[in-house]
């Protein structure tokens, strides 16, 4: 039985569809959305909004949305008076994070570092208590090993918790807020390395 011929409406939200839009060929089927898409009602994309045009391209309707970040989930935080951990950055390492972070500890700067390939995999609660005692948090706004740069959730997320949120530089994401009171950029390793060395 078709959900659609049930009357419901079919929407997919998709994350990493910038680099993953078309995923790995297995048994003759690409696993990322591509092939998916063409059967939803409507695609969500939150990365990037140029990525669009990929689900246009392979028989989907999609749409952009900005992602965001729940207040009630990641605000209001007790272990926020802390603030013990200096840097701190979570996330899988791929593309281009491992390089950022091994940067900034050959410059001799401590940063705690939690996920796949940097440590144990972190559960929301252990997340929240990361974000809540550090001074920053780093993020990496690259699309894999890429210059491109696509959203992500932590940008939304991360603010909300009250720690400064240092990032890749991008133009969408800098629409979004106030940068220098509710977010910082960078544009390279050594702009990143400034952000993050103790003030003489």
């Amino acid at each position: 039985i078709s959900l659609k011929n049930l009357g419901i409406t079919l929407v997919n939200v998709s994350f990493d569809d910038s680099h993953a839009f078309w995923g790995v060929k297995r048994a003759g089927v690409f696993r990322g959305q591509a092939e998916l898409c063409c059967h939803f009602d409507i695609n969500i994309t939150l990365q990037r909004r140029e990525d669009v045009f990929k689900y246009e391209m392979t028989g989907g309707d999609a749409i952009f949305l900005y992602p965001g970040g729940n207040q009630l989930l990641w605000g209001n935080m007790e272990m926020r008076a802390k603030r013990d951990i200096p840097i701190s950055f979570i996330g899988k390492k791929y593309g281009r994070r491992g390089e950022i972070v091994d940067y900034i500890l050959e410059n001799n700067i401590p940063i705690t570092t939690g996920g796949i390939g940097f440590g144990k995999p972190l559960s929301q609660e252990e997340m929240k208590n990361v974000y809540g005692r550090s001074l920053m948090t780093l993020g990496v706004g690259y699309n894999g090993n890429t210059k491109k740069t696509a959203l992500k959730g932590r940008d939304f997320e991360v603010p909300l918790t009250g720690c400064a949120y240092l990032t890749t530089f991008n133009r969408e994401l800098a629409s979004c807020f106030e940068e220098g009171k509710e977010i910082l950029f960078y544009h390279n390793k050594k702009d990143c390395l400034l952000y993050t060395s103790p003030s003489p």
